[in-house]
């Protein structure tokens, strides 16, 4: 059975919001973001004021460093993702990295004297 000509062509008078299916408006751009979403959009957000505040590349914070104001900038980079409320596992995730390795990252910043100033 054949459902529709393969050479049909929709009335010039018709408006394209009439042809579109009834759940259209739903597309799928309108979904709630997921966990993973949120916590790329916080990554990005943190690590480039981080990175200003600390004056550094943002690609520097992510790099294998082990300098130690880059080792700084990254701490204070996972605490703040931390205080966001993003696990440490969705952070390893993201960055490649141990979720020990960024527990240890939090808990070194935290430890630092006046480490906890205001992002600009």
């Amino acid at each position: 059975m054949i459902l529709a000509r393969a050479n049909w062509q929709p009335e010039r008078d018709v408006a394209p919001e009439a042809l579109a299916p009834s759940n259209a408006a739903a597309s799928l751009d309108d979904h709630p973001p997921t966990d993973r979403e949120v916590a790329e959009y916080w990554l990005a957000f943190y690590t480039e004021r981080v990175a200003r505040r600390h004056r550094l590349e943002p690609s520097a914070i992510l790099a294998p460093c082990r300098k130690a104001h880059v080792v700084r900038a990254r701490d204070e980079l996972f605490w703040r993702l931390r205080e966001a409320k993003i696990t440490c596992e969705t952070i390893a995730l993201l960055v490649h990295m141990d979720r020990t390795s960024v527990a240890e990252a939090v808990r070194r910043h935290q430890r630092w004297p006046n480490a906890r100033g205001a992002l600009s």
